[in-house]
């Protein structure tokens, strides 16, 4: 397929796509934790010595609008995966004429949550709790468990081939949007328990693949990875999340997204 950079008519509606996807993402990742991640994490999850496969993976996002032929390129995302659980996911963003636009960072921190670096009001964007370890483990028979629980997950659909890793794809019907709109997710057991290393989203506008180019099983270096800010939390991204729960008809991930940010504000003293 060959990436078009030029401007379009769908170009308009791939502007919100970032957000959407992020919301979209949102509902996913707590509709899996209310379904599976909790019959793992106990009371207190805790760091496996052994348990997360370090690597690097690049990704490109790539927008191809409802009844249009040509696919614009709209993001590239590098992730950057520690062995302790911890990892670091840096996305650039570019202009229809394929000029980078802005570059931001989200670090995901075992026991502190998933958080977005925003430069311009120097805060971190909370957008999501995130446990001390988020791997059930990289042995045989961890991968073996992780493969068997995925096929039995109700939202199953098939099996597939990515970048030579068998993946499960689960599927996510949006809730009063259609019939046609829906979210896909490829997990790897043989990579890490929890983070999809594809992702389709089917909506009005069209679709957006974020789709691996490169897996490279690495350590991430020290440079690589950097620091988070000691910048103050803010919640408003967090805020518009759950109402985008609740305007996708789920008020069950609504409630339990603000118990959370009820937890969250008083751990910071806010």
């Amino acid at each position: 397929m060959t990436y078009h950079l030029g401007r379009s008519k769908t170009r308009a509606l791939a502007i919100g796509v970032p957000f959407v996807l992020l919301a979209a993402a949102t509902i996913v990742a707590y509709a899996l934790s209310n379904s599976r991640l909790t019959r793992h994490a106990g009371t207190q999850p805790q760091r496996q010595s052994a348990g997360q496969k370090a690597y690097k993976m690049v990704s490109q996002e790539i927008f191809t609008g409802a009844g249009e032929q040509r696919s614009n390129l709209i993001a590239t995302k590098v992730r950057y995966q520690k062995s302790s659980g911890d990892w670091k996911e840096v996305t650039r963003y570019f202009s229809p004429e394929g000029k980078l636009k802005s570059r931001h960072a989200v670090f995901g921190i075992g026991g502190r949550g998933v958080l977005s670096v925003n430069e311009g009001s120097q805060s971190l964007d909370y957008i999501s709790p995130m446990p001390l370890s988020s791997s059930l483990g990289g042995n045989e028979e961890a991968v073996n468990e992780r493969s068997r629980e995925l096929r039995a997950d109700p939202h199953f659909v098939r099996e597939e081939t990515v970048l030579g890793r068998s993946a499960a794809v689960l599927r996510f019907q949006q809730r009063g949007s259609g019939t046609g709109y829906y979210v896909e997710a490829y997990y790897a057991p043989s990579l890490d328990s929890f983070t999809p290393i594809k992702e389709v989203f089917v909506n009005e506008a069209g679709t957006t693949v974020v789709d691996p180019v490169l897996i490279k099983p690495v350590e991430p270096t020290p440079r690589e990875f950097g620091q988070l800010p000691s910048w103050p939390l803010a919640f408003g991204l967090y805020e518009r999340k759950i109402q985008s729960a609740e305007d996708a008809g789920r008020p069950d991930i609504a409630a339990a997204m603000r118990d959370r940010i009820e937890v969250e504000r008083r751990k910071a003293g806010i």
